[in-house]
């Protein structure tokens, strides 16, 4: 067999979506056949204190600095000569990363689509800047530039992969890409790596009722919704405490200064960023896990949460791949979501039989499914 080689690049390390994505399908499409996936990465550490964790896949880093920001130029112009050097046989980026931003290659790319900037923008436009965190104040400031270059990438590649059929939907209705040139494949999850474990993250009493939310504090991922529903259920239900993980709290001003308004702030257990080892022990944790998100592509949360057995209520936005009922979805509004959230907790036998199924879900979303779809798109652009 003759080797094949893949370039994946993306910004992110060792956190975020698109960084699990790339090094979860790099592994499978490792395992699975001739192809050898490089990753292209980002590390942002000036000092060189960081040291990069050992992989089952080849990684090639281009130090950016400490900037927060995803579309450093240092990464853009440092994917050149590692291209250069390498000579793939395929290049595959993530959008809306913008990770080929840099490229000029005959190289055929093939670009994975998790979100576009259309739907970001459409899911918080409206909204006061106060309201904003800043990753999404950028988004609205740079919105046409970004919006943009993301068409331009969609245009040169050979062929896109959208995690979901909205994702689909949307790159043909407003970027106006050909129904053919789109292969939907689902995301996945590591239900080996993610599973119900006794260990707690939090020891709650016997009475107790915990709801959770993993994620960053955002207009998109609902955030604002988190403390009136909060209110809502605790007037029915007193013991009902929440979660949170994802960003510290301590941080966010607002978010605290309003838990204190209604006397919440001993209601809410502020566990900040947690990493991949401790998520087990988070969902295990949680009696119902909350995404009341406007805006998802595939979101990988709600997969670890399945894969652990933890009950779901969210949005139908938010759920866009088959579930066979195994999440709870309502209407995105405090009220609904709490009205909803009470019903589950009256009804014990439901949440039990939810949980049972859900790992059955889980198991069908499975890399090495991601993998070959994958694989059946790059043999596909060669």
């Amino acid at each position: 067999m003759n080797t094949k080689t893949a370039c994946i690049l993306t910004q992110e390390y060792e956190r975020g979506a698109t960084w699990i994505y790339s090094e979860e399908i790099a592994k499978a499409i490792k395992n699975l056949s001739d192809w050898n996936p490089i990753l292209v990465t980002a590390l942002k550490d000036e000092k060189l204190t960081q040291k990069p964790k050992k992989s089952e896949t080849e990684i090639k880093f281009i130090r950016t600095g400490s900037s927060k920001l995803f579309y450093s130029n240092k990464y853009w112009k440092g994917t050149s000569p590692i291209i250069e050097s390498i000579k793939p046989d395929l290049i595959h980026g993530n959008l809306p990363m913008l990770s080929t931003r840099n490229l000029s290659t005959k190289i055929p790319i093939i670009e994975t689509v998790h979100t576009t900037f259309y739907g970001e923008q459409q899911s918080i436009i409206g909204n006061t800047s106060e309201k904003l965190n800043w990753v999404e104040r950028r988004l609205l400031l740079t919105y046409p530039v970004l919006k943009r270059i993301e068409a331009k990438l969609m245009k040169q590649a050979k062929h896109l992969i959208a995690v979901s059929d909205p994702i689909k939907q949307e790159i043909v209705n407003y970027y106006r890409v050909p129904s053919s040139k789109i292969t939907v494949v689902p995301n996945g999850v590591d239900t080996r790596k993610y599973k119900k474990t006794d260990e707690k993250i939090y020891e709650k009493n016997e009475n107790e009722f915990v709801l959770g939310f993993l994620g960053r504090m955002m207009i998109r991922k609902g955030s604002e919704l988190l403390v009136p529903i909060l209110r809502m259920v605790r007037t029915k239900y007193p013991n009902v405490k929440l979660m949170v993980a994802g960003d510290d709290l301590n941080k966010k001003k607002d978010f605290i200064r309003t838990l204190k308004k209604y006397n919440l702030l001993d209601s809410v257990i502020n566990l900040g960023y947690i990493n991949d080892d401790m998520k087990n022990s988070f969902f295990s944790s949680v009696d119902l896990f909350l995404l009341p998100s406007n805006y998802e592509g595939m979101n990988l949360t709600l997969l670890e949460a399945l894969s652990c057995q933890t009950p779901i209520l969210a949005t139908p936005e938010a759920v866009t791949f088959e579930h066979d009922n195994t999440i709870f979805t309502s209407e995105r509004s405090a009220s609904e979501f709490a009205r909803k959230i009470i019903e589950i907790i009256q009804n014990e036998k439901l949440l039990s039989e939810v949980a049972k199924k859900s790992r059955d879900i889980a198991d069908k979303y499975s890399w090495d499914n991601t993998a070959k779809q994958t694989l059946e798109v790059y043999n596909k652009v060669l």
